[in-house]
């Protein structure tokens, strides 16, 4: 997906990678955002692709502040990545799903580290959700009150219960100063892969169960 001139379009057409670039294609191509990293590789193929499409989709909902989501549904994409696993950081006296898991070590965290809202946010950016940030991974009661997305818009009150589920206290947590936060619930397979990773380096023994 490039928008190109029609010469350049015919000139490519259907070659092989190899000659779509010597064709072209790098030189005209090289400084448009959307296609400079797939013209400086020398493969091109269903991976790739896939990979690209997966980037693109991102930089959409993060320059429309997730309001694709509303038109394209966001479960459609994340069922691409789709994980069943069952994950752990209790020496396995729990297992989650990763919507689940998610939230729960956040706040598991917080209480060993007595953190401060401010302090979970540099541990758990909201660069972890990619473009399905919503209102952040860690929200704080105000955020929610406020509930602005990037662009203006705000989130519908059936959005709010189902990707922070705001109605269950038991979703609510306090940081060291006594403000309550809340966890994005919205996880894919890459994002609830990074927590891991932050927690096993935090020295948590994260045990996972595979389908």
């Amino acid at each position: 997906m490039a928008i190109i001139t029609s010469g350049l379009n015919s000139k490519v057409s259907n070659n092989a990678w190899a000659k779509k670039l010597d064709g072209g294609l790098k030189e005209k191509a090289a400084d448009l955002l959307t296609v400079k990293d797939a013209v400086s590789r020398t493969v091109w193929n269903e991976d790739s692709i896939k990979e690209r499409a997966l980037w693109l989709a991102e930089k959409a909902n993060e320059i429309w502040g997730n309001e694709l989501t509303e038109l394209v549904s966001e479960e459609d994409f994340i069922s691409k990545t789709k994980d069943s696993s069952l994950y752990s950081f209790d020496d396995g006296n729990n297992f989650y799903n990763k919507a689940n898991f998610v939230p729960a070590f956040i706040k598991s965290y917080a209480k060993k580290h007595n953190s401060s809202i401010e302090e979970l946010r540099k541990v758990f950016p909201d660069s972890i959700m990619r473009g399905y940030r919503l209102l952040g991974l860690v929200c704080s009661e105000e955020d929610i009150k406020r509930n602005t997305l990037p662009r203006g818009t705000h989130l519908s009150d059936s959005k709010l219960k189902s990707k922070y589920r705001i109605d269950n206290p038991d979703s609510w947590s306090k940081d060291r100063n006594g403000k309550l936060f809340i966890v994005n619930r919205n996880i894919d397979k890459p994002a609830v892969d990074e927590i891991v990773k932050i927690a096993e380096t935090d020295g948590w023994k994260i045990k996972i169960k595979c389908d």
